[in-house]
């Protein structure tokens, strides 16, 4: 028996219906929240973006 290794196994399917539909849902989930952080950051810069979130 060989012992599998990343460069020959394939665990998903990363371009079935499902996996597209999930990935694009959490990058929607994703872009809203950091929405304001980026807002934050543009206006403020990094120090602000760090105020923010303390």
């Amino acid at each position: 028996m060989n012992e599998p290794d990343s460069a020959s196994t394939i665990l998903t399917d990363d371009k079935a219906p499902v996996e597209v539909l999930g990935m694009h849902a959490i990058d929607q989930i994703i872009a809203d929240e950091a929405g304001p952080y980026r807002q934050i950051l543009k206006d403020e810069g990094f120090g602000g973006l760090l105020r923010a979130v303390q």
